[in-house]
């Protein structure tokens, strides 16, 4: 169709939905073609190819705004733990950092919050934020991971969002990310090989594989479609920006204002009118737009003019060497931050494979999330909906009619008339765009290129990494909406969320016994506990049988008297081996979804999963140690069955060197007893049956 109509379609969009994802996969094969435009790079094991159809290539492309909330989201999910070598990314991070004073982020961006709003998308993203996961240059040892996380997917989403830097920048910033996922993925995997497949797996461990091969179809798609400039409209600037779903967002959005449930054939009606009020809205002529303040809802950015420097900053192309040269700059980037978080590369083939997760399907990707809180796809009421907050420009699309001298009739006939009827105003609008400069200079200007890049300067020959730099590139290369700019970041007092709150009702655990008492009469759920009781009560005769000074086994020590406390020391039987674990983080299943618990746990049927570190035995029973082979530490994201008991969280034990532990003589008597084999038949029949029960 586009071929008939004369049209250059360059590109086709998505939202991430995995229909539309796979269907640019089967698209991009290209079984209907010969030809391809391709990029290849064997040093870096780097290979991106688009079919050319009539002579013009088609690129696939996720839409920029939706990653940038899927980023986001995925710090927020409790069914993930985020683990890059010795550090990990979690929720408890960035709810910290919001109650600092000053902070960037609003307790609204942290507690409730809507997982589809662009506003927090952006605040979670930005350089202010990212300052906070330091102090005066040097890193927080326990949000070291989540500060290489914000600047690198950061960098990868404003590669496409920002409006100002170079093509080679752009690239730079994209195949970092590129690159780093691809050394996440396989530092997972050989995690998996060299310890656990339940300890670490990319279903928990990583992001989502949805998101996964959308970062990196991201990067892929802005190489292929600076080539497909460069080489087919090398007269015209790329706008990365404009590649997305917004645009029919927001024209939908302004549909559905004049019609609220329209037809194809309406919208074809209406599309006149759709058109002047988008005119209207890039013309500059309105000042007076109030700026967004709900905290909920989609932003759209209208685009202004943009200056000539910066026309032809992005119609300047780079050539195969200097791409090449972005290539390495990225790869060595990455190799550094992964130095930097202990991800150590295992596998003999030194080059990076393909980062894509193959076998992605509606089917086994529900599977992997279940449970997990996964951001809706936009629908058309939200559009419209976000599109209201501006409804104060009705007064003006009605002026600028009846100036027009426009009767009522007219303007419900929706006709195509429309949009001649004031043609002096639309040259007008034309004229104060970019298109005009565009036309009139046709050649690109030659722009001074600097002779480095400044990505080669954030590590130093001994690995550490200048701070100050990273900060300041990622406030040059930020892209921020005109509803969250930095300025509207307010300066407050911190608030304490426990204070006055002793008489209050815990929503969280009202709703949690909501949900069991509902949930009591299921066959499954009773019959798994009643397993799971008496394989206690066998533990407690066994115990008691061997004059052993074990308390409630059944409730894993864990009790109002005893609650379960981050820092405190558990022991654990995961995947047929007895650990001694340090609780990092505690959710609950509330609502069908992963609530973060912020105070401790007295009772183990109200826990659902728990992030730990991992410390396994290396010698006589006495000896512990959580170093990972792979690099980094052990750390697994586990469920509440697999506690088997509670040391506490002030107990005596010793930690050398943050990575081997020694207990003290009780919780030393209290591991060797489970430790005995006839102990450990009895944890695997327990645990076995209730891991049938239960779906990891």
């Amino acid at each position: 169709m586009s071929i008939q109509a004369n049209i250059n379609l360059i590109s086709i969009s998505a939202d991430g939905t995995i229909t539309e994802y796979n269907a640019q996969v089967l698209l991009m094969q290209g079984n209907d073609t010969q030809e391809f435009l391709t990029y290849d790079n064997e040093i870096y094991n780097v290979h991106f190819r688009a079919p050319i159809y009539s002579g013009k290539p088609i690129i696939r492309i996720q839409d920029l705004k939706h990653a940038k909330k899927n980023g986001r989201n995925a710090i927020h999910s409790g069914a993930r733990f985020l683990v890059l070598g010795n550090h990990t990314v979690r929720y408890d991070q960035i709810y910290q950092l919001a109650q600092e004073e000053n902070s960037a982020l609003y307790m609204r961006d942290v507690i409730n919050v809507d997982k589809q709003d662009d506003g927090v998308a952006y605040r979670v993203f930005c350089s202010t934020f990212l300052a906070q996961c330091q102090n005066n240059g040097h890193l927080d040892h326990d949000k070291a991971a989540l500060f290489v996380y914000l600047f690198i997917f950061g960098e990868l989403f404003d590669s496409f969002l920002n409006r100002d830097i170079s093509h080679k920048t752009r690239i730079i910033m994209a195949m970092r990310a590129y690159f780093f996922l691809s050394t996440w993925k396989n530092y997972i995997e050989q995690c998996a090989i060299l310890h656990s497949a339940k300890w670490y797996n990319m279903n928990k461990s990583c992001i989502s594989p949805q998101s996964f091969n959308i970062f990196c179809n991201l990067a892929e798609s802005l190489v292929l479609l600076i080539l497909a400039h460069r080489n087919y409209y090398s007269n015209y600037s790329f706008f990365p920006w404009e590649y997305g779903t917004e645009a029919l967002e927001h024209l939908f959005g302004i549909a559905r204002q004049l019609i609220p449930d329209f037809t194809y054939y309406e919208l074809y009606k209406v599309i006149s009118r759709v058109q002047h009020k988008d005119n209207i809205l890039r013309s500059e002529n309105i000042s007076d737009i109030q700026e967004k303040k709900s905290a909920a809802g989609y932003i759209f950015d209208f685009d202004t003019c943009i200056s000539d420097i910066n026309i032809e900053i992005l119609r300047s192309w780079p050539s195969d060497d200097d791409i090449n040269d972005t290539i390495r700059i990225a790869s060595e980037n990455a190799k550094e931050f992964s130095n930097f978080l202990q991800m150590k590369k295992q596998s003999k083939n030194t080059s990076y494979t393909d980062p894509l997760i193959p076998e992605l399907s509606e089917t086994n990707t529900n599977n992997l999330l279940t449970n997990e809180v996964v951001p809706q796809n936009i629908t058309i009421d939200q559009v419209a909906d976000e599109l209201n907050r501006i409804s104060q420009l009705e007064n003006v699309f009605d002026d600028y009619f009846e100036n027009n001298d426009i009767s009522d009739n007219s303007r419900h006939e929706y006709s195509e008339d429309l949009l001649e009827i004031n043609t002096a105003d639309a040259d007008n609008f034309i004229m104060k765009t970019e298109i005009n400069y565009i036309i009139n200079n046709p050649k690109t200007t030659v722009l001074q290129e600097l002779n480095h890049e400044p990505e080669e300067k954030i590590f130093e020959k001994e690995g550490s990494c200048d701070i100050f730099l990273m900060l300041e590139l990622r406030r040059s290369h930020e892209a921020f909406s005109r509803s969250d700019r930095p300025c509207g970041i307010q300066t407050r007092i911190s608030v304490n969320l426990n204070q006055g709150s002793q008489d209050k009702i815990d929503r969280n655990l009202a709703n949690h016994l909501v949900n069991q008492l509902s949930n009591n009469q299921d066959h499954q759920i009773m019959r798994s506990r009643t397993q799971r009781w008496k394989g206690c009560n066998q533990l407690q005769s066994l115990v008691n049988s061997n004059k052993m000074q074990v308390t409630n086994i059944g409730c894993a020590n864990i009790s109002q008297a005893h609650p379960l406390k981050k820092d405190g020391y558990l022991l654990v039987f995961t995947d047929g081996r007895l650990c001694i674990a340090k609780d990092i983080a505690m959710y609950q299943m509330i609502g069908g979804k992963h609530s973060f618990v912020t105070g401790t746990i007295d009772n183990i049927d109200l826990l659902f999963y728990i992030s730990v570190s991992l410390f396994i035995n290396i010698y006589g029973d006495s000896l512990f140690s959580n170093e990972c082979i792979a690099g980094g530490r052990l750390y697994a994201h586990l469920k509440s069955k697999d506690i088997v008991y509670y040391f506490g969280a002030n107990v005596p034990f010793m930690l050398h060197s943050n990575s081997l532990l020694t207990l003290d003589d009780n919780s030393l008597e209290i591991y060797s007893f489970f430790k005995k084999e006839e102990t450990q038949l009895h944890l695997a029949s327990i645990f076995d049956n209730r891991d049938i029960n239960c779906n990891d």
